[in-house]
């Protein structure tokens, strides 16, 4: 079993990781896209700009291989199972911090915490979670297949509220 003050420091770092690929700029982005016309591509221009340069800071300052070495070290797993947790904890968090909503970030780290210790548990069955991964799959779809964000908007709510379940 791992340390409690070890899954926090995994599952902050790794949410830290979420929170940065979605800055909070994306509401522009969202106004701009329901406005359309010039007046929406006029504001989606500076929320994007911002994007990219949040986007790029964090492909520039987050190292995922150093924390999928600390979580290899802290769970004493091999490189291949800390790769597939590490992934398995930041697909999930990415989506939750999508939402613009007030105590999103707490949600994340929250969140984090409950996924870093299922990860390093061997992912045994957990009723708990059961409703956040059938909320989690239509929603990775949407995102895999390129879906608008009007499509995103709409399943998050259902994923946001699953996991407000999960964590009381």
């Amino acid at each position: 079993m791992v340390d409690d003050e070890y899954v926090q420091v995994l599952a902050d770092q790794i949410a830290s990781d979420a929170l940065a690929a979605h800055p909070p700029c994306n509401a522009l982005i969202r106004y701009g896209e329901r406005k359309g016309g010039l007046l929406g591509a006029a504001v989606a221009f500076p929320g994007a700009m911002i994007e990219s340069w949040a986007v790029y800071r964090r492909v520039v300052s987050t190292d995922v291989v150093k924390t999928e070495r600390l979580y290899a070290q802290t769970v004493a797993v091999d490189r291949d199972r800390a790769h597939a947790d590490v992934y398995y904890v930041d697909q999930r968090l990415r989506l939750l911090a999508l939402a613009t909503d007030d105590g999103f970030e707490t949600l994340v780290r929250d969140a984090a915490r409950v996924l870093v210790a299922f990860v390093a548990a061997g992912r045994p069955p957990d009723q708990r979670l059961d409703e956040v991964e059938t909320t989690f799959a239509p929603l990775r779809e949407a995102r895999d297949d390129g879906q608008p964000t009007r499509v995103l908007l709409g399943l998050l709510p259902a994923y946001l509220a699953a996991w407000r379940r999960a964590l009381r």
